[in-house]
């Protein structure tokens, strides 16, 4: 594990804001809080989970197969295709919706 003061090397500046702050201080063996420091000490902005923009014909695609494969297709996470579907209230590919008795 990195020391509190011990210099960033240039492998470690370069994969601030690649990932969430604390998935990076686990890799590089640092705190949260000291990637976040060095984060905006470098200038580099916070991870986003996307900065796509949906055309719409990628989203024609959700719903249509399983979030994993739309994710293929697209090359970009099944987190992003499912929070994409959802923000929008598609049915995810398969389901079935219950009927109120």
């Amino acid at each position: 594990m990195n020391s509190a003061h011990s210099p960033w090397t240039t492998a470690e500046i370069n994969q601030l804001g690649t990932d969430f702050d604390r998935v990076i201080a686990k890799r590089v063996g640092r705190t949260t809080e000291a990637v976040r420091s060095a984060r905006k000490y470098h200038g580099v902005p916070p991870f986003r989970l996307s900065k796509m923009r949906w055309t719409k014909r990628q989203i024609a695609m959700l719903g249509k197969a399983t979030d994993a494969d739309v994710a293929r297709k697209l090359d970009v996470t099944p987190l992003t295709v499912t929070r994409k579907r959802l923000a929008l209230k598609i049915p995810a590919f398969g389901a079935t919706r219950w009927k109120k008795f």
